[in-house]
């Protein structure tokens, strides 16, 4: 459990194993005693205000506890993790990072996937650096809270051969964009809706190309 939760321990404990992929068998024999009413029965608003301080950083699911328009959560209802072949480029990832940041979900947050132990590894001048891609990336967003850097991208559950778990903790949903994709304003909050409506385990886009065509810059997604 999570030890620094004052209360709701339980439930945070379950939504994680929700979103490891557990499944629940309730057993109609099981029992229970509680020697008393819990303290929710006696004193339900003041437990509340005590649990819904704490919960709402670390259960997504938990949407009407996030009714701030703009702030960051520990954990983020929404990961997108931007992927790419080989050495990401950085206009390219600029333009998909800075679209998602820019987008109608605040609630979100950014993971760059590269090898980023090749950045900055010897004192050269940087214009003859042949990974200076990657230094300029690490360094533009450095001080962004909302972008982290991870050097092999997170996958599905079950999925052989690749990192399951997430710097961000227990996502409940996770979006794959190859770099240099930018979303439009309203993608990620249409997708989410798309998913959460239709109740889809999977959702999979069709990605448009732009004036730019396949390797120009105005390549972007609509949904």
């Amino acid at each position: 459990m999570d030890t620094d939760l004052v209360l709701g321990e339980d439930t945070e404990l379950g939504y994680r194993l929700t979103q490891t992929g557990a499944v629940f068998v309730p057993d109609a024999e099981a029992r229970a005693f509680h020697l008393g009413p819990t303290m929710r029965m006696r004193d339900k608003a003041p437990i509340d205000r005590v649990s819904h301080a704490f919960v709402a950083d670390r259960i997504p699911a938990y949407r009407w506890l996030r009714s701030h328009p703009a702030r960051q959560w520990k954990v983020p209802y929404l990961e997108v993790v931007v992927e790419s072949d080989g050495d990401p480029g950085y206009e390219e990832v600029r333009a998909s990072v800075d679209a998602v940041l820019a987008g109608t979900v605040p609630d979100v947050a950014v993971t760059v996937a590269g090898p980023w132990e090749r950045a900055g590894v010897e004192g050269r001048a940087p214009l003859r650096d042949p990974h200076l891609d990657l230094t300029l990336i690490l360094g533009h967003y450095a001080h962004e809270g909302r972008v982290r850097f991870t050097s092999s991208s997170p996958g599905e559950p079950g999925e052989p051969g690749r990192q399951e778990a997430s710097s961000w903790g227990a996502v409940p949903y996770r979006l794959r964009l190859p770099a240099g994709w930018a979303p439009g304003e309203d993608t990620l909050a249409r997708l989410l809706d798309l998913a959460t409506e239709g109740g889809y385990g999977l959702v999979s886009v069709l990605l448009t190309e732009g004036p730019g065509g396949a390797e120009g810059p105005e390549r972007g997604i609509t949904v």
